[in-house]
């Protein structure tokens, strides 16, 4: 199975021309049968079978209907692929968002739990999840390995948060919950920010962003270095804990 890479590049804003821009990559998996192959043995399947359907010897009778199984089982099978998305665009933003959530992990200060490990915890879309699994498999956050798991109820665990969901009651509560564990929060509904998260990632005209709550930080009491937040949006002034 061959991979690509979805790539994004961070501006500053009010940047000037040729200003530096930090640019981040994720691998996305590809089947091993492109898309264009696929077509082309559809059909020629169905092709070969519309042939066997005008010959009337028993022969070309049976070859119809074995071909027919053939082409639900090709069928079958690439839609159960691990490697064949349902939606490429929709699983190529995942990906970028998870290479977004690792580029903000290794900007900011983060402690280990009471294991030893950095622990991501993920509210909603199963695509996204895997996408972030693929992305922070075998990585290391400040020296301490890094894992994923999916929330539950308990967020002790968790030193950073991941909601894919644009359900506000279930974006609320989770935030209430996270605000006094000193859990770094990062979601993707328009109203993230509003509902007290600390970091927004947006996909806007194929290109991904990111808003930064500079009060949510100083209560949760992440430190995310200047450095990257300045290719961001500030969408409030307070005083945050912000590192040089």
């Amino acid at each position: 199975m061959s991979t690509g890479t979805y790539r994004a590049e961070f501006v500053p804003k009010s940047a000037e021309p040729g200003a530096t821009r930090l640019s981040l990559s994720a691998p996305s998996a590809s089947p091993a049968l492109s898309g264009f192959d696929f077509v082309l043995l559809c059909v020629f399947l169905r092709g070969l079978r519309a042939f066997a359907s005008r010959t009337p010897s028993p022969w070309f009778r049976l070859v119809r209907v074995s071909i027919k199984i053939r082409w639900l089982t090709v069928v079958l099978a690439f839609s159960l692929m691990p490697g064949w998305p349902a939606s490429p665009a929709a699983d190529s933003e995942d990906e970028l968002r998870a290479a977004t959530v690792w580029l903000f992990m290794q900007y900011s200060q983060l402690a280990p739990g009471a294991d030893g490990a950095v622990t991501v915890g993920v509210m909603g879309r199963a695509s996204f999840e895997q996408a972030l699994r693929r992305t922070l498999e075998g990585k290391s956050s400040g020296g301490h390995p890094v894992r994923v798991v999916e929330i539950q109820s308990d967020l002790r665990c968790c030193q950073v948060v991941y909601l894919a969901t644009g359900k506000s009651e279930e974006i609320r509560q989770v935030l209430q919950t996270a605000q006094p564990l000193h859990t770094l929060t990062i979601g993707e509904s328009d109203r993230f920010l509003e509902h007290g998260g600390a970091v927004n990632l947006f996909i806007s005209d194929g290109h991904i962003g990111f808003e930064t709550s500079l009060d949510a930080l100083d209560r949760c009491g992440v430190t995310i270095s200047s450095n990257l937040l300045k290719f961001g949006q500030i969408r409030n002034r307070g005083k945050g804990p912000v590192a040089k």
